[in-house]
């Protein structure tokens, strides 16, 4: 019994190896072709304008009956002193 699991399990090494063989000599020969570039009319090219999205400040409408204040990344609120600790 043990030459049956045996030649069973080589012939899936065998098969994975050959699968495996395929599957990497097909990515290594694919060739990558570029388009050519398409020819544009002449003239300047097109202006790019960033937009700039800024945060909208709530109104009185939206804060509803919760009190919003101000937070800055930048500034933490001070800690106590370590001595007092």
């Amino acid at each position: 019994m043990q030459t049956v699991r045996l030649r069973r399990t080589s012939w899936a090494i065998a098969a994975s190896a050959v699968a495996h063989v395929a599957v990497l000599s097909a990515a290594l020969l694919h060739q990558f072709i570029l388009a050519p570039p398409i020819e544009e009319a002449g003239g300047p090219p097109e202006p790019v304008i960033p937009v700039l999205l800024l945060p909208r400040a709530r109104g009185p409408s939206e804060t509803g009956s919760r009190q919003f204040s101000a937070v800055s990344p930048h500034r933490w609120p001070k800690r106590l002193d370590d001595t007092a600790l």
